[in-house]
């Protein structure tokens, strides 16, 4: 399997999730599910941090104000059937490394690497924009779990969490 049909298989999964995307992440700007801390209540939560594991691209939603920083447990979203256990078909990487010589492997692992993420990335922000209109103020970010860079899914813009517009850590005094 090349490069380009691993990559659009990948993208026919993802886009054949959409709608399930798009109505998880109304359910979570909308009820705001969270286990919230101690005091902070549903309209605090005005942004949504959604992590996703780099291995399985399963995402979970983190409540934000984006003033104090992170204000309850994460929440899972359910994306997947009963039947699945990642969103990227197990065989796909390893049906393009062993399409390519050996000395090859690395390059073609960085390159499938690369491009997955893109189009993760963007799928999850054409979700995001599908479902905002549920929640208008809602802000929205996107990240791999534990990288200090997040992205704003209405601007596209790139930043680090400790550098960045929005407040993810609360201050420590």
């Amino acid at each position: 399997m090349t490069i380009d049909e691993a990559v659009a298989e990948f993208a026919a999964a993802l886009d054949a999730k959409t709608p399930v995307l798009v109505s998880e992440i109304r359910r979570v700007i909308v009820d705001c599910p969270f286990n919230l801390d101690s005091g902070v209540l549903k309209t605090s939560v005005d942004g949504i941090h959604f992590e996703y594991d780099w291995s399985t691209f399963t995402p979970v939603a983190c409540p934000l104000n984006t003033s104090t920083g992170y204000c309850g447990s994460s929440e899972a979203l359910s994306l997947l059937s009963e039947y699945e256990t990642e969103l990227l078909p197990p065989s796909l990487e390893e049906d393009v490394l062993q399409s390519v010589p050996e000395s090859e492997r690395q390059a073609a692992q960085d390159k499938l690497d690369a491009i997955i993420t893109e189009v993760y990335c963007d799928w999850f922000a054409n979700s995001w924009k599908l479902a905002r209109n549920a929640r208008p103020r809602m802000r929205g970010f996107l990240s791999v779990h534990d990288t200090i860079w997040r992205t704003d899914l209405d601007t596209g813009e790139e930043f680090r969490e400790d550098l960045g517009p929005i407040k993810f850590f609360p201050r420590r005094v």
